[in-house]
Formats: C-alpha cells, structure tokens, sequence
C-alpha cells in the first residue's frame, strides 16, 4: 500500500488492485497454514488383538517437601554527619 505513492496516475488503479490482491492472498495463505498447522493429530497403534492406548510419560513425582524460606534484610548506613 505504500507503493501507491511512488506510482504515476496512470498506473496508480493497477498497482492498486496488484496491493488489494496480493493482501488477500497473504490473507488466506496464512489462515490455511493456521488450519493446516492446528488441526489436531494423533498416533493410532494398531496390535493384533486390536487397537492400544499409549498413555505420555511423564516425570515421577517428586517428594513433596516444605521450600527454604530466606529472608535478606538490607543493612542502612548511617545518617551522615554533615561533612562532604
């Protein structure tokens, strides 16, 4: 759209139809690479008595303990004397 300055009057409706189609082009390129990217996807294993849930591993839990609790106090110096 910025382009459209720099054109002559005479070519100023084509290069503003050129910036209108290449907008609608960016437009729904991206939300099909979002549709694309975001439908969902899942891995079926197929065993001979028939169909098997693999459920994600994940961490063991932890013990669950109390956390350290650290208390830092700022230490003031003291009021000056009034020398410089």
């Amino acid at each position: 759209m910025v382009s459209l300055g720099f054109f002559r009057p005479e070519w100023w409706g084509l290069a503003f139809f050129l910036a209108v189609a290449v907008g609608v082009a960016v437009f729904w390129s991206s939300l099909w690479q979002l549709w694309r990217e975001a439908r969902p996807s899942g891995v079926l294993l197929r065993t001979r008595e028939g169909v098997a849930f693999l459920p994600p591993t994940g961490q063991p839990a932890a013990e669950k303990t109390t956390p350290d609790v650290i208390v830092v106090s700022e230490q003031r110096e003291p009021p000056a004397t009034g020398r410089f």
